[in-house]
This record gives C-alpha cells, sequence and structure tokens, in this order.
C-alpha cells in the first residue's frame, strides 16, 4: 500500500482515495474497502495532523462507524473542535445507541435514538425545505415505529406536503426507509417488528 504524507497535494490525494473507497463499499457493501480506508487512515497518522470536521465527515464516518469502531469514532467527534452542534450531538447519539444496541442495552439505545429524533424534527421544523433531515429522521423512526405505521405515516405526508412531490416520498424517502432497515446489523433487526417492506411502485397506501 502507498503511504500518503499529509503535505497539501498528497492529503488532497488521501482524501480522494478514501471517498473513492467509501463509495466502492456504498456500492457493494464489502467491508474490505472499509478495512483499506481504515488502514490507510491510520497508516498515514491522519488524525495526528487533521480533525473530523464538516467536509470530511461524510468519508470518514462511515469507515468506523460500519466497522462497528464506536470507541474509537466517539473519540474522534468529542475531540473535534470542526462540527456545529447539530453535527456533533446527532452523530454521538447514533454512534452511542449502535454502541448500547450491540451490548444488549434497549433501553439506553433507544433513548439516544429518541433524542436524535426530537434533535431532526427540530432541525426539520426550521428547515423545512432540507429533505435530507427529513429522509435522516424517518431513517431513525425505523427504530422506534411499527414499520407499517411508519409507512402510513408517510403517505399522510404525501398529501400535506406543499413543499415536497409525491415523487421525493415514492422515489427517495421510502426507498431510503427500506435500504436502512434491511442494512441494520442482526441485533438491531432482530428486535423490530418483521414486517414485508412496502413496495415502491405503488401508487396508493401501505399494504
Amino acid at each position: 500500500m502507498i503511504i500518503f504524507t499529509l503535505s497539501c497535494n498528497d492529503k488532497e490525494k488521501l482524501d480522494k482515495e478514501l471517498a473513492r473507497l467509501r463509495y466502492n463499499y456504498a456500492t457493494t457493501n464489502d467491508k474490505t474497502f472499509l478495512e483499506k480506508a481504515y488502514k490507510l487512515l491510520n497508516d498515514n497518522e491522519y488524525f495526528d495532523k487533521e480533525i473530523v470536521n464538516q467536509k470530511n465527515l461524510d468519508f470518514v464516518f462511515p469507515i468506523y462507524f460500519y466497522l462497528e469502531k464506536f470507541s474509537e469514532l466517539e473519540v474522534l467527534i468529542e475531540e473535534s473542535k470542526g462540527l456545529d452542534d447539530f453535527t456533533r450531538k446527532y452523530s454521538l447519539n447514533l454512534i452511542t445507541a449502535y454502541s448500547h444496541y450491540k451490548e444488549g442495552d434497549l433501553s439506553k439505545a433507544e433513548k439516544r435514538i429518541k433524542q436524535n429524533i426530537e434533535i431532526l424534527s427540530s432541525e426539520s421544523s426550521l428547515n423545512p425545505q432540507d429533505s435530507i433531515l427529513l429522509v435522516d429522521l424517518y431513517k431513525m423512526k425505523v427504530h422506534t415505529n411499527n414499520y407499517e405505521d411508519l409507512i402510513n405515516e408517510v403517505d399522510s405526508l404525501i398529501r400535506e406536503d406543499t413543499l415536497n412531490s409525491e415523487l421525493f416520498y415514492r422515489k427517495i424517502l421510502i426507498p431510503e426507509i427500506n435500504e436502512y432497515k434491511n442494512a441494520l446489523p442482526e441485533y438491531i433487526s432482530n428486535r423490530l417488528t418483521s414486517i414485508p417492506l412496502y413496495e415502491t411502485n405503488n401508487s396508493g397506501g401501505s399494504n
């Protein structure tokens, strides 16, 4: 493996390589790409000269999170001075929730998930045009809501929402909910109500 030094040019190369490995994982679900990215970060002592910030979080976070290196990721987020308050709180709640799920402490895990639901609900109210917040909100609700009830709630939003089109809900939000639900590790998914996934090409209500 090539070891990048962290000059400005080489840091840019490293960031691009990390982003490439993250993309490869996202398209294949092969954790080998994340393991290579994790090794690349550590071989190059990335965090000796860099902090987690709004710019690099998108590719740093998944590397640690999906490899379930929750303790290491928590330290990186807590020590970072490059994240806004919303991102820091949301990220730490998610990390801690998954850690509790893995340990089998459901009540502590759900407490953190519910805190994220409150944070996202508040942010979504302040920024109703931000559809990404809405997607993240309903991903969190996968943990706390019966799946059928969740889809019924989305159907209600379709009728009431004046900002997002029905296409957004049918082709983006519902598929994102399904993808998130399907990708949950067994120590979480086994605790969720097992209900068949909603047919995203259905033009009516839930099945």
